[in-house]
C-alpha cells in the first residue's frame, strides 16, 4: 500500500460556494460557511487519492435572512432532518501535469446519495517563511438539484422558471502539512541566515 499524507483544512482561506440561475438573468450565490475536509495524497508525489467532505446545512447563507430561513426548510434542505451534506470520492484520475484531474464521489444530501463528477486543480505544493508546506486545490461541477429532490420553482413571465435546476459548484482550499505545523509551533518561525537584520538590531558602526 503506498503511504499517504494528509493535509489539515485552514479554513479562515477557504470556501464552499454556489450559484444558480435566476430568472434567466442573474445568478443566486450562496456558499456555507461551517465544514470539515479531509485530504489525502501520495508521500513521494502531489497527487490526491481521496477526498472527503463534511458540510453544515445549517452554515448554508445566500445573504438574505427571509430567503436563507425557507431554503433552510422542511420544504427544501430540511437543515433539522439532515444536518450534514457530505461528499466521499470514490474514483480520482491520474492529474495532469497542470495538476487537473477529476474525481468521482458520492454527494449525499436530505439523506440522498448520489454519484457526481468534480473537476479539480491541485496547485504545486510550496513552503512557506515559517517551514509550512502548503498547497491550494480548487473544485468545479454541476449538479441537478431535483436529484436530491430540490423541486421548489415557479414561473414568471417573461422569463419561464425562476430557478434553474443546475447548481454550479466552485470551491477553494488552503491546504497545510500538519506535521510542519507542529514543528512550527514548537520551534517557531525558520530565519533564513541571509536575510537583512531587523531595523534597529544592528550594532553600533566602530
Amino acid at each position: 500500500m503506498v503511504n499517504q499524507t494528509k493535509w489539515a483544512l485552514s479554513p479562515q482561506n477557504s470556501e464552499i460556494a454556489f450559484k444558480v440561475k435566476h430568472a434567466a438573468m442573474g445568478y443566486i450565490k450562496g456558499a456555507f460557511k461551517t465544514f470539515e475536509a479531509h485530504f489525502y495524497t501520495n508521500e513521494n508525489e502531489i497527487a490526491l487519492v481521496k477526498m472527503n467532505l463534511m458540510i453544515d446545512s445549517s452554515s448554508m447563507t445566500t445573504d438574505d435572512e427571509y430567503r436563507d430561513e425557507y431554503l433552510k426548510s422542511a420544504d427544501f434542505l430540511n437543515v433539522q432532518g439532515h444536518k450534514q451534506i457530505k461528499f466521499v470520492s470514490t474514483v480520482i484520475n491520474k492529474p495532469d501535469s497542470d495538476g487537473n484531474c477529476s474525481i468521482w464521489g458520492e454527494l449525499t444530501m436530505k439523506g440522498i446519495t448520489k454519484l457526481i463528477k468534480l473537476n479539480v486543480q491541485f496547485g504545486k505544493a510550496e513552503t512557506d517563511l515559517f517551514g509550512n508546506k502548503k498547497v491550494g486545490l480548487s473544485i468545479r461541477g454541476n449538479i441537478y438539484r431535483s436529484d436530491w429532490d430540490l423541486f421548489w420553482n415557479q414561473t414568471s413571465e417573461p422569463f419561464g422558471f425562476m430557478v434553474s435546476e443546475e447548481v454550479m459548484i466552485s470551491c477553494s482550499f488552503e491546504l497545510h502539512d500538519p506535521v510542519q505545523k507542529t514543528v512550527y509551533k514548537q520551534l517557531g518561525p525558520i530565519v533564513n541566515e541571509n536575510q537583512h537584520e531587523l531595523s534597529g538590531s544592528r550594532g553600533s558602526a566602530a
